[in-house]
């Protein structure tokens, strides 16, 4: 059994643990300060603001989630039904 008393805290070891937390703050300033920054500042800024604008769902998983796209779907596949 290792006591307190022979547990040496060397730069060797805690080199490890500094760069741990170093990283995930890093990660936690990108995620929570540069992107959304980005957001409001960046030059995708053009189309957030379109998006919005439009009434674009832009969380659906899949745009044919929208009735805009369902409406296009079905109007296609009739055309190419009824062409024939």
């Amino acid at each position: 059994m290792v006591r307190d008393s022979e547990i040496h805290f060397t730069p060797d070891r805690l080199r490890p643990w500094a760069a741990l937390i170093g990283g995930v703050l890093a990660l936690a300033l990108f995620a929570f300060v540069v992107i959304p920054w980005l957001n409001a500042h960046g030059p995708g800024n053009g189309i957030i603001s379109a998006t919005k604008s439009n009434g674009v769902d832009a969380s659906a998983l899949f745009y044919t989630e929208t009735p805009e796209v369902s409406e296009a779907v079905n109007y296609l596949g009739n055309s190419s039904k009824y062409s024939e």
